[in-house]
């Protein structure tokens, strides 16, 4: 068995006993991504484990007054504890979750295919995003700690983090920040300490992560 099928097997394997895979519809407003991981606790309130997240802004799924993304959580799929908390969820006016942890064509395929320009509805692309590579802890919890003095006031345009087991995690992470609100941004960063290390992406990084994302 070659590296590239031991690595389609372990995630298979993960997403259905270690992992729950949620597709989730959420208002598209600021600061909905992190009210959802708000939502992701166990039952004494400790935040679980966030092993993936995916999403892209789109302004066409905006009109519809949603957005859509993928959300990979550390607890068995189909449990009371998983059940409890799709209820809870579906039960937010606006938001909408279901397992498809036991879908393969959604492991192999679906988790892959988030992606696209960030398209303003009426057909032009957002102008004043800006994209960053953040490294930090991998630790329960700190996606939503990185979150929550960002959003709900720069709008999240790309998020994307995939669980590694490693000490350090990295995500990519996409905001509109106007003219002007930079300095602003970088307060807010700041304000994170040092367990955040934010990267703009420039140059040859941000012109090929152009022709795709």
């Amino acid at each position: 068995m070659n590296f590239d099928r031991l690595r389609l097997v372990s995630e298979l394997v993960d997403v259905g006993s270690l992992e729950a895979m949620l597709a989730a519809r959420i208002p598209d407003r600021h600061g909905a991504i992190v009210e959802l991981l708000a939502m992701c606790t166990g039952p004494e309130g400790d935040p679980l484990d966030v092993t993936e997240l995916k999403y892209r802004f789109s302004g066409n799924e905006g009109r519809r007054g949603t957005a859509r993304l993928l959300l990979g959580l550390g607890l068995v799929p189909g449990g009371r504890q998983c059940a409890d908390l799709l209820a809870q969820i579906n039960r937010r006016e606006g938001f909408y979750a279901t397992d498809i942890s036991g879908m393969d064509l959604a492991q192999v395929h679906l988790r892959h295919m988030i992606g696209g320009p960030a398209v303003l509805d009426g057909g032009g692309e957002v102008q004043d995003e800006v994209i960053f590579q953040v490294d930090y802890p991998e630790l329960c919890g700190m996606l939503h700690k990185l979150l929550t003095p960002i959003s709900p006031r720069w709008d999240i345009t790309l998020l994307h983090f995939r669980k590694t087991g490693q000490r350090s995690a990295t995500a990519l992470l996409g905001l509109r920040v106007p003219q002007g609100e930079m300095g602003a941004l970088q307060e807010a960063v700041a304000a994170l300490n040092d367990e955040f290390q934010f990267r703009e992406l420039s140059g040859r990084d941000l012109e090929i992560f152009k022709l795709f994302v």
